[in-house]
Parts: C-alpha cells; structure tokens; sequence
C-alpha cells in the first residue's frame, strides 16, 4: 500500500473516525500505532500534510462557487451560491453542497469542515510529539511549529467568518466536556495570535535553508514558513483592529481598536524586513498575471507569493483545473464550457485611476473619455479585466468574428451564458485556455491567500488610522515608512503615479484611496467581502446595487445600467451557524439575526 495512503488511514484511525464495522473488518494498516506514526520525522511529517490538503483554495473551490462575494463581480447562474449570496439567502453555504463553506466532494473538505478537521490534526501533531524519537532537534520545531500555524490559521479562516468561536487547543475525546462557549473575537484572535507567535519561533524562513528541507530542494514552496506565520499574524490583528470585529468585542462602536492597530504595524514592520532581506518581492508588472497562473505544467509560486495552498502532486493530476477554477467560474458558456460567468461589476470598473494622472475618473481633471471608457487606465486594469472586441481566440482566423469576445448587447459572449456587465476576468485567464483553442493541458492556476501587496496595504490602513497619511512613526525605536509611501510602493509596481497630493490632507480622506487600492490590486481574489464587513460598510447602499455597461458593437453608445440589487442587511456581517448545532448548549449561540 502507497506510505501516504497508509498515513491518511493511520489519521482517520486516530481522529477517531473509523467505524465498528470497518474496524470488524481488519487490514494490515490498520495495526498502524501511534509510535508506527508519529515516530519519525518522516512519518510524522506525513501525517501533517493533510492540513495542507484542507487549506481552501478559493477560486478553485468545487462546482461554481469561488470566494468573490461583494460588489466587484456578479453571477448568472441563479441555482448557484453566487447568487444566493447576492439575494441574503446565506443557508445556501450549507444547503448546497458545493459551497466554499462545506466543501462536499473528494478533495476539498471547505472552509468550515475543513478547518475543524485541520485543528484536530494539528492538535493530535502537537499532543503526539514524544512519540518522535527518530529525528533530529530542527525537525522537532519544524513539526511543531506547523501545527501551532496551522491550529492558528484554520481557528482564523473559521473565525472571520463566523465570528468569534471557541479555540480548541487539545485533542477533545468523547468523555471531555463538549459544551465549549464561544469567545469573543478579540479573545479568539488572543489565541490565535498566542500559536502564531509559537510558530514564528519555530519555523524557518525558507525551507531550503535548512538541513531538513536542504534534502528536498525544489519541493519545498508551499510549506508553513516564518513569513506565512507572520503574515497571517499581520492580517489577523488588523481584521480584529476593524470596525465590525472590535464592536462585535467591545460593543463600543463600529471604530478600530487602536492597541490592535499598533500590534498590526509592528508586526507588518517586522515582516517587510524579510521583503528588505530579499525573500520576498513585489512581481514586476511586466509578469504580474504569472502570480496566478503558469503555463508549463509548474505550481505558480512567485517571490511574492507569501501563503496559499498547493496542493499534492499526483493527487489529481492536476487535470481538473480547468473545471475547478477560471473554467467554471469566469469564461461563460461559450468559451469555457460551463455556463457560470462571475462577470467583473461596473463599479469595480469605475475604480480604475487614469493611468496619466493618477486620479480616480470622477475628478475633472482626470483625462476620462467617456466615449472611450477603457482607455488610459490604470495598467492593472488591462491584465485583469477583458473589455469587447479582444482577440481571444488565437486559432480562428484573424477575420473570423467568433476569434473575439463579443460582450457588446446581443453578443456571443454577453448574456445568459455569459456576461450579465459587459465584462469578463482576465486576471486569471491566460490567452488560449479555453474549449476552442484547448490549450488547458499545462495550464496551472492558484490564487494566493497572501501576497506581499496585501502587506504593505495592511501596514498602510493601521498607520494611516492610528498616525494620518503623512506622520513617520515610530516603531520599537526604529523609524517606519508612512501610510503613503507604504502604498505608494504598490502603485509602483503598477507604474502608476503617487497618490496626488488632494487625497493625503487628512485620515478620512486617505483611507478612501486605500480601500480603493485594495478593491484594484487585489479584486477576484477573495477579499472583497471580508474588506467589505471588517469596515462596516457593506450595508450601504453604494455596496449593494450591482451595475454592468450597456453598449453597442459600434461602441457609439455606453449606458450604465444596473443588474441587481444585492441583499445586505446587518445580519449579514456574519455568516450563519447551522441551526441544529446552535441548539446543542446555550453558549454555542446562533449569529444576530439568523
């Protein structure tokens, strides 16, 4: 039997879910003991990597559902969750078993199961350690110091969410008291950030420079690094800082938590001192979509990249990536063969800068044509977003009209089976990838969870909130950038200009340009909702309607026009826990509203 298959039972064995029957029914792996397990670094190593395989992937994630809940994108596939999420119908997440938040098929367990399941393993890694005889000391920390991250990230994908939960931090047995209170989200986030700190300590900050990981050079990228620890410690504290989460704790109005915020510029500082050590850097503009896709049968792993899952090779070939990512999500019917567009919204449109000036296209002196909308703008948006009249088909002649995307009113690619705005994702989307030209074989897409862009925006929100645009701080005694220029870097990379002088007088007025930075830098990737309910906004109505471009194949005519009306009261600033889990004991209570 295959070592790794014999580990996964050997897991199953030991979280306690194999049944009387199966156990009636004995095979030779099943004589597996915790000393055959946990006893070598090699085994033991084995055991950790299922939590690997329950990071979620959230544009992969099963059957036409990706993370891109908000205002940047909208659905055309009313049975899907997508659109159950725009009209308030949030059960969806565990009524339909293809939701980011249950998973439901073979490969990925989903953001709530999955998690759970991942903190058990990484307790049971944590409570098996004296079993490992075979291993040298780096190896000892390299093990425990994934666990510790792992029980922190897992706790933190479920707590953001849901809100605050309680933190399971042993392997619970049947004879353990089960009714566990739910703690608040800043006490949550206390343990959360308590493991991190453990496996900042302990992990290195690359694997190929350690005698453990100096074995498998080459095979290293993905694993639980000093920097994901402390990346993820960074984005933590932040989202426990916002105005949802520190009400939620506090009940004392929706505003940041200043002694939150300081933790999230110190630990930001710290971090961009790696980015100054070399181990990571922004992606030049030029390779920039290469962040998320390659296309020569290699996992996309970027000096930018700083956390996302990869997943084990072999395990599916890799063959259904064209069906579980841009293929079911973003291409429509025509092109991508699922009939499931999540089309870019025109109010994310909108947002894109004029390339010249810098400015948002609402200011006079922006140099926005109306008559030609897509010209001039910000280089991000021309390798993110794909606009009418592309070539996008390269083995059609050049004559041939079905060789372009036809997004205009009426067109093959606007519509039912594709486009509801006129829009269509290029971020993810590579030239050739789609069911005329097939060009699927070698094509590798992942989206990060964390990449260093999100870094410097993070440091740039706290410092701005906590010392204004322009104030240098202070941090442990060494002198940090300010909110601008942390953000100023970002817009670099793009080659576009500094934010103009009108928008940095004051806090109110520079946050503003920050949320708009992050809906441009990181839009598809799986933010936008969380951005969205950490700042108590998304109940407004800016945030709900939804609006595509109307316009004709001649493009004499663009009309804004609007699509939908999304359903966000207060209750939706939580995802709802199952009903029949929330009966179980009074401390485990059911989310406001639901």
């Amino acid at each position: 039997m295959n070592s790794r298959i014999i580990l996964i039972i050997a897991g199953l064995m030991l979280m306690g879910i194999w049944s009387c029957e199966e156990y009636l029914d004995k095979v030779e792996a099943s004589d597996i003991t915790e000393e055959d397990v946990f006893g070598t670094y090699i085994t033991f190593q084995g055991f950790a990597d299922q939590m690997y395989d329950l990071v979620v992937a959230y544009n992969n994630q099963t059957n036409n559902c990706s993370y891109n809940y908000g205002d940047h994108v909208v659905a055309n596939a009313s049975g899907m969750p997508a659109y159950q999420w725009d009209v308030g119908n949030y059960w969806a997440w565990y009524t339909n078993s293809k939701t980011i938040f249950t998973g439901g098929d073979n490969e990925d367990e989903g953001l709530w199961s999955g998690s759970w399941k991942g903190i058990r393993i990484a307790n049971l890694c944590l409570k098996n350690i004296d079993y490992l005889s075979e291993a040298t000391d780096e190896e000892r920390d390299l093990l425990m110091g994934q666990a510790y991250f792992f029980r922190a990230f897992f706790h933190w994908e479920i707590v953001r969410a849901f809100g605050g939960m309680p933190y399971i931090d042993m392997v619970l047995e049947p004879s353990d008291n089960m009714k566990l209170e739910r703690l608040s989200y800043h006490e949550s986030t206390e343990r959360i950030v308590e493991d991190l700190d453990k496996a900042i300590a302990l992990l290195p900050k690359d694997w190929d420079e350690t005698e453990t990981g100096g074995q498998t050079i080459g095979a290293n990228r993905g694993r639980a690094t000093l920097g994901s620890a402390m990346g993820i410690k960074a984005k933590a504290l932040l989202f426990a800082a916002s105005p949802l989460m520190n009400n939620e704790s506090t009940g004392s109005g929706f505003v940041y938590n200043t002694e939150l915020l300081e933790q999230t510029v110190e630990t930001a500082h710290k971090f961009l001192k790696l980015a100054d050590e070399g181990y990571y850097a922004l992606e030049p503009l030029s390779t920039y979509n290469n962040i998320f896709y390659t296309l020569d049968g290699t996992v996309p792993w970027r000096t930018e990249i700083i956390w996302q899952r990869v997943q084990w090779i072999g395990k599916t070939g890799y063959s259904g990536y064209k069906n579980q990512g841009p293929g079911r999500l973003f291409m429509g019917g025509r092109l991508g063969q699922v009939q499931n567009c999540e089309a870019p919204t025109e109010n994310l449109i909108e947002l894109f800068e004029m390339h010249s000036s810098g400015l948002p296209i609402s200011e006079g002196d922006a140099g926005f044509d109306p008559a030609h909308p897509w010209d001039g703008r910000d280089p991000r948006f021309y390798k993110t977003i794909l606009t009418d009249s592309t070539r996008w088909v390269k083995t059609l002649p050049v004559s041939d009209p079905k060789a372009y995307l036809q997004l205009y009113n009426g067109g093959l690619d606007r519509g039912a089976q594709g486009s509801l705005t006129g829009y269509m994702v290029k971020k993810f989307w590579p030239y050739g990838v789609n069911s005329v030209d097939a060009d699927w074989q070698k094509f590798m897409f992942r989206c990060p969870i964390l990449r260093l862009a999100d870094i410097y925006l993070i440091y740039a929100e706290a410092a701005n909130e906590l010392y204004g645009p322009t104030a240098v701080p202070t941090i442990n005694g060494e002198t940090g950038m300010t909110a601008v220029e942390a953000v100023n870097i970002v817009r670099t990379r793009a080659e576009m200009p500094d934010v103009d002088s009108r928008f940095t007088t004051d806090k109110e007025t520079f946050s503003e340009r920050i949320r708009v930075e992050r809906s441009i830098e990181f839009c598809f990737e799986g933010h936008r909702w969380h951005d969205l309910r950490r700042w108590h906004i998304g109940h407004l109505p800016e945030y709900k309607t939804l609006y595509g471009l109307d316009f004709n194949k001649e493009h004499t005519s663009f009309s804004k026009t609007k699509i939908l009306d999304r359903v966000f009261i207060e209750k939706h600033y939580w995802m709802p826990l199952k009903r029949d889990e929330v009966l179980l004991y009074e401390g485990y209570y059911q989310n406001p509203g639901w």
